[in-house]
């Protein structure tokens, strides 16, 4: 059997081939692994499998996820004692998948490592 990706690039349908790599074909499914995947990757696809007797096509909506960028604009104020209020912009990009929360980490001056102040 052939399976061939093609990437759906407008409502013309002009498409351009994918490298493909099977990992499991059996009678009834087909597990695939699209190598070095990016976030431009996202889109839908057009998947065609081949055989002696003919052939099927399906169509998918892939979403590629990764990290989001950092926070922008971080600024501390409202000074109170020993405490602080931290107020930041979300990232121009969130890696695919809305943010669901942040960790606030600290680090005293002459130490190297990290603490953990408050998930939110």
């Amino acid at each position: 059997m052939l399976l061939t990706v093609d990437k759906i690039i407008n409502s013309d349908f002009t498409l351009h081939s994918q490298t493909v790599f099977l990992l499991q074909l059996a009678d009834d499914y087909a597990s695939i692994v699209v190598k070095n995947s990016k976030r431009s990757d996202t889109g839908q696809y057009r998947l065609q499998l081949k055989n002696p007797a003919g052939f099927d096509t399906a169509t998918i909506n892939v979403r590629v996820l990764d990290r989001p960028s950092p926070p922008e604009n971080l600024r501390a104020d409202e000074f109170a004692g020993d405490a602080l209020t931290l107020f930041w912009n979300p990232p121009k990009d969130n890696g695919g998948a809305d943010i669901t929360n942040y960790v606030v980490e600290k680090r005293e001056v002459r130490t190297t490592a990290w603490q953990k102040v408050r998930s939110c």
